[in-house]
């Protein structure tokens, strides 16, 4: 992933990799791209300096969270797109 250094999150935010929206239906029907749904699910990349909860973080770089549609400010990294993501919109950490 190139320039992926220049980019940190501050304070109590992440940086996430979204998956992308399926192409197909899963009768194998194509989707286009304006019908699409925004996804909700990604990677976290990096961290900023949080305030962790009492009991420790639920989740830390590598995990796959599911976070609020809509949340979060979009940033490119060359091709691909990234998302800068309050803390606050993770929503739950999957398995």
């Amino acid at each position: 992933m190139k320039g992926l250094g220049m980019i940190i999150p501050i304070g109590e935010r992440v940086l996430i990799r979204v998956e992308e929206a399926p192409k197909f239906s899963k009768g194998g029907i194509t989707i286009p791209e304006g019908a699409r749904e925004e996804p909700q699910r990604g990677e976290i990349l990096k961290m900023g300096m949080s305030s962790e909860a009492p009991d420790g973080p639920h989740y830390g770089i590598g995990s796959v969270i599911v976070f609020r549609r809509y949340s979060g400010v979009k940033v490119k990294d060359g091709d691909e797109e990234l998302l800068i993501l309050d803390e606050k919109d993770i929503l739950a950490v999957v398995g």
